[in-house]
């Protein structure tokens, strides 16, 4: 997996807020594994990442931590607020273009680059004033489907959306968080309310110039793609052309996108523009299974863990995104249960054999991605049929017993199966789509185990960058010292922002209201 191309996009949920971008990439394993704050160049990661700040400033006291992190929620004054709907009809009202910024919690360069936008106002002012600077961004981690965005969202970060109310016309960019990209990015979709020629002139000056700042947006490339073509034949060969480029320059593509072959970065940027088209509905389910289905089925046969997960983001997931966004609430509630038994059933996908005579490390290894198969399939089949009966609840087809039924199947505090249950967030909203109080009161609770445990991962985490910079102190390393008061800084800031955020929905749900990133039917 290269660093600017992954292969699957998870669902992010939105409030309307001025802050920074940030694309999100889950494996089934990512999304059970608890948010954190990635370093200033790397995508998140599946652990604590060690700090890698190079930036000189001293460390602040948690006060000052505490009042950023309510700052970031100043605007989150009205339930309606959290919704595009508002913020596109904001946009077309005062005549202006809008800027869709998509970003996480856990994500540390995001909160930075609303300051960078801050510091740089005099710089890009002139051509911001083009745009309204109404950004979503994720409020509650990883809760809820952000399936309108799924085809258009960019792997990697600072990644922003670019919608022209006017014409409907999307787009969208990945770029250093710099003023002069910054500048160039909203020039050119003010210009032509399109940023591919954009893309490619980025991508051939930093192939040219060996700027890796340049090259990033290489990492939005697909996506661009998917916006720009509504056939994926068309899209196809734009994107053939430009991967040609890559040749002249194969060993520093592969040395700043940390892949093992061209041929692998390649095929990743193939299939992720594959599975951009299959989500926003251009490429259909049948189309993209005549291309892959023997592929995944031939990779089932060595890499069962890898081939259930394609089959679960792509021939569900995505393909669920698709037929909502396209047919609405019924015609999900209508096809989710076929969707979920084809990617059940259709693949046969099985447990490795262990092969005579195999060695006890070959037969350790194979037991060992076993059990994560087995682990995996029953957390996608959980997954599947939560999702299922969310949209069903949505929709009045299935009453407040079976899902609440559904929803204490899991013990949610219980480490030795947290591994095969779905998404504590999935629950939370299926408790709350019943809007009862048994229900609200269910996914009150539930989402303070949430917040409970991301707290004691979080005090956890800064109670070993306190004890590494105790050490560093000690020992005199003073560019260790400022990474790690940057570092513990950041991490107070996403710490207060993570209780704010669960705060006001623990209030949401008292005040019996719907989740706030509830399937609208």
């Amino acid at each position: 997996m290269n660093k600017f191309v992954i292969k699957s996009l998870a669902s992010v949920s939105l409030s309307l807020m001025v802050m920074s971008g940030c694309g999100k990439s889950k494996s089934n394993t990512e999304q059970k594994t608890e948010a954190v704050v990635p370093s200033e160049n790397q995508v998140p990661a599946l652990s604590e990442p060690k700090p890698t700040t190079d930036a000189q400033s001293e460390s602040k006291p948690a006060t000052d931590a505490q009042s950023e992190a309510d700052a970031i929620f100043k605007n989150f004054s009205t339930y309606e607020q959290k919704y595009l709907k508002t913020a596109m009809e904001k946009a077309k009202s005062s005549g202006k273009l809008l800027i869709v910024d998509v970003t996480a919690a856990w994500c540390g360069p995001c909160h930075k680059f609303k300051k960078v936008l801050e510091e740089q106002k005099s710089e890009i002012g002139e051509v911001l004033n083009q745009f309204d600077v109404v950004m979503l961004e994720e409020q509650f981690y990883q809760l809820g489907n952000m399936t309108e965005f799924i085809p258009y969202m960019a792997p990697f970060y600072p990644s922003i959306l670019f919608f022209n109310p006017q014409t409907g016309q999307w787009s969208t960019a990945t770029f250093d968080k710099t003023a002069t990209q910054l500048s160039s990015v909203l020039q050119a979709f003010a210009k032509s309310n399109s940023l591919l020629n954009w893309h490619i002139e980025s991508i051939k000056s930093g192939l040219e110039t060996g700027n890796e700042t340049s090259f990033y947006p290489m990492g939005s490339l697909p996506q661009v793609l998917t916006l720009e073509f509504e056939k994926i034949e068309d899209a196809v060969s734009k994107l053939e052309e430009i991967l040609a480029l890559l040749d002249a320059k194969e060993e520093w593509v592969l040395k700043v996108s940390g892949s093992e072959s061209l041929q692998a970065l390649k095929d990743e940027y193939r299939a992720s523009l594959q599975n951009s088209f299959l989500s926003s509905g251009k490429l259909t389910l049948e189309s993209y299974l005549t291309v892959n289905k023997a592929k995944i089925l031939e990779l089932g046969k060595t890499d069962p863990v890898s081939a259930i997960w394609t089959v679960y983001s792509s021939v569900f997931k995505r393909s669920m995104s698709a037929i909502y966004r396209v047919g609405g609430l019924a015609a999900a509630v209508e096809k989710c249960d076929s969707m979920s038994q084809l990617a059940q059933n259709d693949f046969n996908i099985s447990e490795l054999p262990v092969p005579e005579g195999a060695s006890e490390a070959e037969k350790k290894k194979i037991d060992s991605t076993n059990k994560a198969f087995t682990e995996d399939s029953k957390y996608y089949e959980a997954v599947r049929e939560g999702t299922c009966l969310l949209f069903k609840s949505h929709g009045k087809i299935v009453n407040e017993e079976q899902v609440l039924s559904f929803v204490a199947r899991f013990d949610i505090e219980n480490p030795a199966v947290e591994n095969t249950n779905p998404p504590t967030e999935l629950l939370v909203q299926l408790a709350a789509s019943v809007a009862t109080d048994a229900g609200f009161a269910k996914a009150k609770e539930l989402d303070a185990i949430i917040i409970r445990k991301r707290d004691l991962k979080s005090e956890n985490y800064l109670k070993s960058l306190e004890v590494d910079l105790v050490a560093a102190k000690a020992s005199n390393d003073l560019d260790k010292v400022k990474t790690l008061e940057e570092a513990i800084q950041s991490r107070l800031i996403t710490k207060n922002a993570m209780l704010k955020a669960h705060e006001i929905l623990a209030q949401t749900f008292s005040q019996k209201l719907p989740h706030p990133y509830a399937l609208a039917p």
